[in-house]
């Protein structure tokens, strides 16, 4: 009872400064999240240490820090295309700091930071484009505030019924604590919440709305077990300590991460044309 306090007190802070900030105004939200994807990143970085490398912290952390800032203010301030040009010279920029670097894994450390700019960075990138996004003209935060409500209830709900019910393991090699009960019940409770709230979203169809919880719910548990896959490579529960009842950034996120590419692709599909 306790652990599930804790938690849920921690969640619903998370929960309030992620809408929160959303809700305020677009540099609000450019703070809250560009944040988020630092932290997470060096979080990241340092798990790699147990593995014995070491990645140029530094560079890897403006490097995400900069593929945010450029993704937010390209649509925030019809930035110009031409600064995108700064990922790739900084890649450069990596692959020579490497190339006179001590170290005898070079190439494993590079390895490291583009697994994280991929794994996190872009992600996290493409939060902008949901922020900006085809059912609307300009900003709106109604898309991304669909988003985290289907998939915080979608945990919530398999949490809760997993640990009630929960006897059929869904992946028991990579996550022993999930079970197919807990999946079920995560589902039913996203498209509860989306038949019972999903009227409140006027921009977006319904017809759209059932899709994108279906792929929120798919890929964010999706998510959920390549994170635990990594950890059990790591020998690790959590990521961190920094969200208590949670672990790290990682633990947290783990979910997001398969599930904004996924509908991002979704809504791009669903409104071509």
């Amino acid at each position: 009872m306790k652990e599930l306090l804790t938690r849920s007190v921690t969640g619903l802070v998370y929960g309030l400064l992620m809408v929160g900030s959303l809700l305020l105004h677009p540099l609000a939200f450019l703070l809250v999240y560009l944040s988020v994807t630092v932290l997470s990143m060096n979080e990241f970085l340092t798990l790699s240490r147990r593995e014995g490398l070491k990645p140029l912290r530094l560079p890897a952390l403006i490097m995400i820090a900069s593929a945010f800032i450029i993704g937010f203010f390209h649509r925030y301030a019809d930035l110009s295309s031409i600064y995108f040009i700064i990922l790739p010279a900084m890649i450069i920029c990596l692959y020579i700091i490497e190339l006179f670097r001590k170290g005898d894994k070079p190439f494993l450390n590079l390895a490291m930071i583009f697994m994280g700019l991929i794994y996190i960075g872009l992600p996290l990138t493409l939060i902008n484009e949901l922020f900006y996004n085809p059912y609307t003209i300009g900003y709106s935060a109604e898309l991304l505030i669909f988003f985290f409500m289907v998939l915080w209830l979608n945990d919530t709900g398999a949490y809760l019924v997993g640990s009630l019910i929960g006897r059929t393991k869904l992946a028991e090699r990579i996550s022993p604590k999930k079970t197919w009960e807990g999946l079920i019940g995560g589902l039913l409770f996203a498209f509860l919440v989306t038949g019972l709230f999903g009227r409140f979203f006027i921009d977006i169809p319904r017809f759209d709305q059932w899709v994108i919880t279906g792929i929120i719910v798919i890929f964010g548990t999706l998510g959920d077990l390549l994170e635990s896959v990594w950890k059990r490579s790591l020998g690790i529960k959590d990521t961190g300590k920094i969200l208590p009842g949670h672990g790290g950034w990682l633990d947290r996120l783990d979910s997001i991460l398969l599930a904004v590419p996924a509908v991002y692709i979704t809504i791009t599909i669903l409104n071509a044309g």
